[in-house]
């Protein structure tokens, strides 16, 4: 929102000084008349120019502010974790290095898909591919992953993994997966049976 009210904001401001400064230039005003009412236009835009930066600044403060906000609730409830167009992993809470048992620097740089483990790792693979397919085409994806912890323990995840497309391009740029721990739940469930 601050970033499509700004840009225009910011050329018309430009525009109304540098319209104004050559409409008067084409007047047959004499020139130190002339330099004096284009220097006063000038100095009063530039007023303008401070107190809409000086709004701006506010505006893009409480949004960083309520955004930090937003994401500390986050990390207090899901995994997140953050990968690249080539589904290397960039970004991960402390969440998931709590639920999975390994250190940032294990999870980091690694392929999305490399993360399974355990016994079943093909199965997971197949997944994490039928997950791809789906992200990559624009879609939102959502359901369980069965991973594993460091340790080896099965780990079950209620994923929802999301694309971010960039206008400029026809495939995602980034992706995010959100989750969170449901391993409990799933014990239970096998127990009942």
């Amino acid at each position: 929102m601050i970033r499509k009210l700004a840009v225009p904001t910011i050329v018309f401001v430009f525009l109304v000084i540098l319209l104004t400064f050559l409409y008067l230039q084409t007047k047959a005003i004499d020139f130190e008349t002339s330099y004096s009412i284009s220097n006063n236009i000038f100095q009063i835009s530039s007023i303008f120019l401070l107190l809409f930066i000086a709004w701006f600044s506010f505006r893009l403060r409480k949004t960083l502010i309520e955004l930090n906000q937003q994401k500390f609730a986050l990390d207090q409830h899901s995994c997140v974790s953050l990968a690249d167009k080539n589904w290397k992993i960039n970004y991960v809470n402390d969440k998931i290095l709590e639920m999975t048992q390994y250190s940032r620097e294990e999870l980091l740089g690694k392929a999305w898909n490399e993360m399974a483990g355990g016994n079943n790792e093909e199965d997971f693979k197949k997944q994490a591919n039928q997950i791809k397919d789906v992200v990559e085409s624009g879609q939102v994806w959502k359901g369980e992953i069965t991973r594993w912890k460091k340790g080896g323990q099965p780990l079950w995840v209620q994923a929802t993994v999301i694309p971010f497309m960039e206008r400029s391009y026809r495939s995602p740029t980034r992706f995010a997966t959100s989750g969170t721990d449901i391993s409990e739940q799933i014990k239970a469930e096998k127990e009942v049976k």
